[in-house]
């Protein structure tokens, strides 16, 4: 079968001294140190310079412009709604831009500078107590509220990570059978599907995840930023909350109350609607599957992703199964 999703052709990566090169020539940053930060699609590193540390991003040369673009509107246009939301600002090139195109490999891609945010992933600091999770509540919240009114034509897409288009990876049911999952698509087809065009709908942030959320744990304010704004899409509002909420699920450590702790925190700042609430679990349901077989089908093929895959996809598999009763029961 054709791929659901594809991370693109094979393209000449930046090293370092390429990463270097672009740095001095385009941005007029002499960078003292690099280090390659680990990514799926792009070429990433983090920068240290005399001045300070940066981000420099060269999006995949497949990548269309206008959909970069969306990244940075989204952002800053978050930035702009709500100052005191941790994120990145952008550094513009010697030429006065802020997403200059380069060209490397005999291919254009376009070349981002932003600002770095000190902390660790929260997927490595200790687990947060109740008050740091509606903390972390309240800044999904407020990221979501920040985009109510955004929008950008590349936001309105076909994008297998919305959880509002699961019809999307219903292909890879049968590539990769598990009962879990389609015991989920039958409650998401019964409870989500008649509903979800009436939500509430908006450009959402889409990947509140342990990994793009940076935290100082002894610090008050505890977020200290939120990154990646690749998964931007135009899709129904309550899935930011959902999607955040699964990241909690998994690691089987997170209990009801601390699902009801980050809540608390977003529905401070956005406040749902009876029919969002409904479907809420449901959706948070729905993302686990999609991490099951939208990984399983960016891994094929590589024996190294693949391995690291399944692991990854029975983690996910024990915790939707066990979502999956009270959804059965409830719905």
């Amino acid at each position: 079968m054709h791929p659901v999703v594809d991370l693109g052709e094979p393209f000449a990566r930046l090293d370092e001294h390429d990463a270097a090169d672009l740095l001095r020539s385009t941005f007029g940053v002499e960078a003292a140190h690099l280090e390659r930060l680990d990514t799926e699609r792009d070429d990433t590193f983090r920068v240290r310079t005399a001045a300070g540390s940066y981000v420099l991003k060269v999006a995949h040369p497949d990548d269309d412009p206008l959909y970069v673009n969306m990244q940075t509107a989204a952002m800053s246009f978050a930035a702009e709604i709500e100052p005191l939301l941790p994120l990145q600002s952008l550094a513009l090139s010697v030429e006065g831009e802020v997403e200059p195109v380069i060209e490397h490999g005999g291919r254009e891609r376009v070349a981002r500078l932003l600002t770095w945010r000190d902390g660790i992933p929260l997927g490595s600091a200790p687990k947060p107590d109740a008050a740091q999770l509606r903390i972390l509540g309240e800044t999904s919240g407020r990221l979501t509220s920040a985009l109510s009114t955004f929008d950008h034509p590349a936001a309105h897409r076909e994008f297998v990570w919305d959880v509002g288009r699961l019809e999307l990876v219903r292909p890879l049911l049968d590539e990769y059978p598990m009962q879990e999952t389609r015991e989920l698509f039958a409650v998401y087809d019964r409870v989500v599907v008649p509903v979800i065009r009436e939500l509430p709908q908006q450009v959402i942030h889409n990947d509140f995840h342990l990994g793009n959320i940076v935290v100082q744990p002894d610090s008050p304010g505890y977020i200290t930023g939120v990154i990646d704004f690749g998964d931007t899409v135009h899709t129904a509002r309550v899935a930011d909350l959902a999607v955040a909420l699964s990241y909690l699920v998994v690691p089987g450590d997170a209990g009801t109350e601390d699902l009801a702790a980050f809540q608390d925190g977003y529905e401070s700042r956005v406040r749902l609607t009876d029919a969002e609430r409904e479907v809420l679990p449901v959706l948070v349901a729905a993302r686990i599957a999609q991490r099951i077989l939208v990984n399983l089908n960016l891994a094929r093929g590589n024996p190294d992703d693949r391995g690291s895959a399944i692991g990854s996809a029975e983690t996910n598999r024990r915790a939707l199964g066990a979502l999956l009763p009270a959804l059965l029961e409830n719905t």
